[in-house]
């Protein structure tokens, strides 16, 4: 499996993946009842490609600005992780809002974001708890990638998927693209037979949340 990311020019290390700190030792200092998840059940949005079964990870793609406190991804079950699936992470706010061009949502220290397969950052939850909400505790975000921060600088952008972007953006926000389910998952074992049970069937998901098998 080839990573198959298209690098940003200059990629900020060697490689086109970092790992990052985890979350370790952090959850104290916001007051956490509980350790965070390994893993995560989206579902009840319009956007297809946001559903799904999300596992923690500590690996994340080196061009993405962010600074990562917990971070999952989803990626098909039995296939290598090539970095580029969709995530949803709790990230720092931007130490300089004004360099960055945005400030978090909700104001505080950290937030949570859901990164799409390109890197933009698609939708925002306030931060500073291992437990994000779901539906209208969420909004759309309207950032520029660092893919369309470095094209802008260097005049390479290329007009299709600008103007899908764009287009995307004119329509309005539409709510029921906003991830209606966010269900925590603390077992491991869970994760994996639900991202094993996601490649074939959605009612077998639902069935092993409520307590029964993905066999």
């Amino acid at each position: 499996g080839a990573c198959r990311l298209r690098s940003v020019t200059p990629v900020p290390t060697s490689s086109v993946w970092q790992t990052y700190g985890g979350g370790g030792g952090r959850q104290r200092s916001y007051g956490y009842v509980r350790d965070p998840a390994v893993g995560f059940f989206i579902a009840g949005s319009t956007v297809k490609d946001l559903n799904g079964v999300y596992q923690r990870v500590e690996q994340v793609p080196s061009w993405l600005p962010h600074k990562f406190q917990l971070a999952y991804r989803k990626w098909p079950w039995g296939e290598p992780d090539n970095l580029d699936g969709w995530m949803i992470a709790l990230v720092d706010s931007p130490a300089d809002a004004q360099e960055a061009g945005y400030t978090a949502v909700g104001g505080k220290s950290s937030e949570w974001l859901i990164i799409d397969s390109n890197g933009r950052d698609r939708f925002g939850h306030k931060g500073e708890t291992v437990i994000p909400g779901a539906g209208t505790s969420w909004q759309h975000l309207h950032r520029l990638s660092a893919r369309d921060k470095e094209e802008r600088q260097h005049g390479t952008a290329h007009s299709t998927p600008d103007n899908a972007h764009h287009s995307a953006v004119a329509k309005g926000d539409d709510e029921d693209e906003l991830p209606w389910q966010v269900i925590f998952i603390g077992d491991e074992k869970m994760v994996e037979r639900l991202r094993r049970g996601q490649r074939h069937y959605e009612h077998t998901i639902r069935q092993a949340l409520g307590g029964g098998t993905c066999e």
